[in-house]
Formats: C-alpha cells, sequence, structure tokens
C-alpha cells in the first residue's frame, strides 16, 4: 500500500510539473502575441493617421473664457484680431451640466433619424423614444427648445470655458501658433485677456 501511495504521489507532481511548464508556456506565448498586437494596432493607428486628416490638425482649442461668452461672432472677431488672420472659424464648448438628460434625450433621436437615413436600419426597428407620430427626428417644438438654448436672457448654455478655433488648413493653424508666440511677450502660452461681454 505505501508503494502505490509513493506512486500516485510521484505521479501527480509529475502532472503538476507537466502543467506548470505548459501553463508558463501558454503565458509566455500569449504575452508574446499581446505585444505583438499591440505593436501592429500602434502601425496601424500611425498608418491612418498619416493617410486620413484629423480635427486635431486642424483645430486649436483655446481656453479661459468666461461663462457668458457664447456670441461667437464676438469671439471670431476677437480671436482673428489676436491671431492677425481672417482664416478662422470658431465652436464655443457650452456647458450643458444642467440640460444633460435632455440633451441627451434629444440627441438620440437626431442619431436615429440619420441612422435610418443612411440606412443602418429601418424606421420602424427605432426606439420608441425617437419616434414621433409623423416621422423620425426632433418635432418642431423641441428645434425651438434647443434655439432656447442659445440665449442668454433665458438662462440658457453658458460657455465651459473653452471655444475651438478651426482652421480651413493645417499650415494655417502652424502659422498662425508660429506668428502668435513670435509676438506674444509670454512666450506664447496665453492670448490677451478676452473681453468682457454683457
Amino acid at each position: 500500500r505505501g508503494r502505490n501511495d509513493d506512486q500516485l504521489g510521484h505521479a501527480i507532481r509529475a502532472f503538476a510539473t507537466r502543467a506548470a511548464g505548459v501553463y508558463f508556456l501558454l503565458w509566455v506565448v500569449g504575452f508574446g502575441l499581446s505585444v505583438a498586437h499591440a505593436l501592429r494596432q500602434k502601425r496601424v493607428a500611425a498608418d491612418f493617421y498619416r493617410k486620413h486628416p484629423c480635427l486635431a490638425e486642424f483645430a486649436l482649442n483655446v481656453e479661459g473664457f468666461p461663462p457668458d461668452a457664447t456670441d461667437e461672432t464676438r469671439i471670431r472677431k476677437f480671436l482673428r484680431e489676436a491671431f492677425s488672420t481672417e482664416a478662422l472659424e470658431v465652436s464655443v464648448c457650452y456647458d450643458y451640466r444642467h440640460l444633460r438628460r435632455r440633451v441627451h434625450e434629444l440627441l438620440e433621436k437626431v442619431l436615429v433619424e440619420a441612422d435610418v437615413r443612411a440606412g443602418t436600419y429601418e424606421p420602424g426597428l427605432a426606439a420608441p423614444t425617437a419616434r414621433l407620430r409623423h416621422g423620425l427626428g426632433l418635432s418642431q417644438e423641441e428645434r425651438s427648445e434647443i434655439l432656447s438654448w442659445m440665449r442668454p436672457a433665458s438662462g440658457g448654455l453658458r460657455n465651459a470655458g473653452h471655444v475651438f478655433v478651426v482652421f480651413p488648413h493645417n499650415y494655417d493653424l502652424h502659422s498662425c501658433r508660429q506668428r502668435f508666440e513670435a509676438s506674444c511677450p509670454s512666450g506664447g502660452r496665453a492670448l490677451p485677456p478676452a473681453p468682457v461681454l454683457p
């Protein structure tokens, strides 16, 4: 009986050693494949970035605007003077936290309508919350509601402190940045103070 116990113990230890070796080998192979996949993904992303223009190549995030700075015309005029160019447009980053649920609800309707128009799926498959009695998308009342958010007097949306400056070409962005940095006494780290908007 003692000899059988020794043989059983030896067999279990031998199996455990083989299993540990196989698991270690699988771990090494899996780790190697993971690293190879990560390197490939990095290369693919870099190739995609070289072949396809990205918004970051045309836009600049300017920070430090007060919450009441929502007039795009005045902001555009200010930034065109600051950058000494007429070749730019602006997009205000609005703080919509107090309307988050409503914004997401309306955005869902807009996206469903776009998906149906693109043929992604049939109108009958659209979520009930995105459907209207007379079709998909936003109703006239919802469109009016959104426009009311853009009026400062109504307590609507406020500036989140950021404005995106969009240039027509990436070389416009680079030349404006170089011109601005060369003329800015702070080394190009800040624009002059934004005008106080009523």
